[in-house]
């Protein structure tokens, strides 16, 4: 098999529905055809025909099978393609940030909601105390109870809310974290 040079001029011109063509690590692939196929849909591919589409599709990883299936595609390579080496990350070890008299400290919003709660127990105990030692009074019984209660359920509910809502928004994954493509089942 005769491999086709092409140079970036030509491939430049291959960037309409009729012909789209990609260059992918020095090597040019017709994509034409799998245009309505590609999982980002049409797109996606013809915001890279006639370009150097490498850095995009490195950004994604692809599996295997859509790599076999890409390879179907080459219709050449470009002449005088060199890689450009990858910027190399170094990885720094983490820094435990103190807190200093300016920074506040943050509190969980679990012990915000207890130190409210307990706020508020103080309050109501202060406020039901009898003038009088050893004199009960009647006069406020009912609504007295009504108070505890209500501040006993917001504390519980507030606490139940604050759990459910918590695990139910952390999903654990992040959205990079899943497979863009997924296998296709060979006919043979």
């Amino acid at each position: 098999m005769t491999v086709n040079n092409f140079s970036l001029e030509q491939i430049a011109q291959h960037n309409t529905l009729d012909g789209a063509w990609v260059i992918i690590n020095g090597k040019v692939y017709d994509v034409t055809t799998y245009l309505d196929d590609h999982p980002g849909g049409r797109n996606v591919l013809m915001e890279v025909a006639g370009t150097d589409a490498t850095d995009d599709f490195d950004y994604v990883d692809y599996s295997d099978d859509a790599l076999r299936k890409m390879e179907t595609f080459q219709v050449g390579i470009i002449s005088g393609w060199k890689k450009t080496p990858k910027p190399t990350f170094v990885e720094s070890l983490p820094v435990s940030a103190k807190p200093t008299a300016s920074q506040p400290t943050r509190r969980s919003p679990m012990l915000t909601w207890a130190l409210v709660s307990v706020c508020g127990f103080i309050v109501l105990g202060y406020g039901w105390q009898s003038t009088e030692v050893g004199v009960l009074s009647n006069s406020y019984g009912f609504w007295s109870g009504v108070a505890v209660a209500l501040v006993v359920a917001m504390t519980i509910g507030g606490a139940v809310v604050f759990s459910t809502t918590k695990r139910v928004l952390d999903h654990g994954k992040g959205v990079f974290e899943y497979k863009p493509y997924y296998e296709e089942p060979s006919l043979s």
